[in-house]
């Protein structure tokens, strides 16, 4: 299991070493009608972060937190909530 976000450091800012997958960050960014490139620039991070979570590579917290923001979300629904309904 994923490491939980209760392993912040102090001020409630995710730690940098915690790594996660986010499995469901395509099926959220299409159920917010959002291009992987709008998804980059309002999270602001990396044009290639994007498609390289979503082909499953780990990404760290901190970017994590930025995408869920991103999308409306919170980092636990991203991680483990499929918008479909299917987890």
């Amino acid at each position: 299991m994923i490491a939980d976000v209760t392993m912040e450091r102090e001020g409630g800012v995710p730690s940098p070493e915690n790594r996660f997958t986010l499995p469901y960050l395509r099926a959220w960014r299409l159920e917010k009608v959002m291009t992987q490139d709008q998804l980059a620039a309002k999270a602001e991070v990396g044009a290639a972060t994007v498609p390289r979570a979503e082909s499953g590579k780990p990404v760290n917290a901190i970017t994590a937190a930025r995408l869920a923001k991103a999308l409306g979300i919170t980092l636990r629904e991203l991680r483990d909530k499929d918008p479909e309904g299917g987890a």
